[in-house]
């Protein structure tokens, strides 16, 4: 950290609260007299100090205090030379693009992200490259307190081969509530059932500042060679620094999950977190975290499943003439992104080969 980050964070962690002000150099000569200490009211100030600032943005908040308590949180796990100073009573406010970090949580491993897009393919947390063709309800993130499921069901135009049609996000660190994100043609954005974003551009605070939900055309999903295209993301920033971008398509859509990696574990489509590629594989997370029991669904009612709507082969010459398209949409792309994206424009047409850019700019 430069020297005046390091002075932001000295001074913070010198001195806490006195008397429910913040610690400051004149904190002697300032203090609350009579009973129950008064009820004062003030803003709440954050303040980015060193390089790194970036693309994050601050959600001013009025906030009652009586007491209160100010702490300085190095962001170097972000790969930031940053601090934070906060007053909090007592939970921070929303870090846009870091999810929402709190006093009674703290994180104990690497931050990370996960992409999930096209039919659905997806880079894991540990940049493992797994698929999955065939329909169904399954975890996405799934740990003790982090519930994400993904909705994999064929749409009008894949030829029977599963997209991502809807998000749900539930779970302890949610306290009972559910967030569910659909496509822009018959889906929604709800929490707990009731409509939000209903606007466009909008956005919507949860109760107790739960979780900030934003809905623009700006995010990391974003490619500039794709500007032609008209982008709906839903940005959520959520507890235990969960942020998600939801990239709505008419019909699915694509995902990128940012996080920290769970102290207890975690598994589902996006791999364990532990750092190690090889084990992230299609079969074995299969294997570890299939479709979503019946009684940890945080869907209304199971997915309607086909099932002759099984993986599927390309035809040689259909094969060709995709791989090409894709090459023609994004000429770098190569590997798994490229095999992805043949398989999708392959079954679900020529439109793909644009949507997969978007995301695959990111992978």
């Amino acid at each position: 950290l430069p020297p005046s980050a390091r002075s932001t964070v000295a001074m913070v962690g010198a001195g806490c609260c006195a008397n429910g002000l913040p610690a400051s150099p004149d904190a002697a000569d300032m203090n609350y007299v009579g009973k129950g200490s008064g009820a004062y009211t003030y803003e709440t100030i954050y303040k980015f100090v060193g390089a790194g600032q970036g693309e994050f943005q601050l959600v001013e908040q009025k906030v009652s205090v009586r007491r209160c308590c100010c702490i300085g949180a190095v962001l170097s796990s972000l790969g930031l030379a940053a601090a934070a100073l906060f007053v909090l009573a007592p939970q921070v406010g929303f870090l846009s693009g870091i999810g929402i970090l709190t006093t009674t949580w703290m994180p104990h491993g690497p931050r990370g992200a996960c992409l999930v897009w096209g039919d659905p393919h997806v880079k894991t947390f540990d940049s493992s490259f797994p698929s999955f063709y065939d329909e169904g309800d399954y975890w996405m993130v799934k740990s003790s307190e982090i519930s994400i499921q993904g909705r994999f069901l064929a749409t009008a135009t894949t030829h029977g081969v599963a997209a991502t049609r809807a998000l749900a996000i539930g779970g302890r660190f949610l306290q009972g509530h559910k967030i569910m994100i659909g496509p822009l043609v018959g889906g929604q954005v709800t929490i707990d059932n009731q409509p939000v974003l209903v606007d466009f551009p909008s956005q919507y605070a949860m109760q107790d500042n739960l979780a900030l939900l934003r809905y623009n055309d700006h995010g990391r999903l974003v490619d500039g060679a794709m500007g032609h295209l008209a982008k709906h993301i839903v940005h959520v920033d959520l507890p235990r620094g969960v942020h998600l971008q939801v990239l709505r398509w008419d019909h699915h859509v694509n995902v990128r999950i940012s996080m920290f990696a769970e102290a207890g574990g975690q598994d589902g489509t996006c791999g364990n977190f532990d750092q190690d590629p090889k084990n992230d594989d299609t079969r074995s997370i299969m294997r570890r975290a299939g479709p979503v029991p019946a009684d940890e669904l945080l869907f209304d009612a199971p997915a309607r499943v086909d099932p002759i709507n099984q993986h599927m082969h390309c035809p040689l010459d259909r094969l060709e003439a995709a791989r090409k398209l894709c090459l023609q949409n994004r000429p770098e792309v190569h590997g798994h992104l490229l095999e992805g994206c043949t398989f999708d424009v392959c079954f679900g047409g020529s439109h793909y080969a644009a949507q997969d850019a978007v995301t695959e700019s990111e992978a």
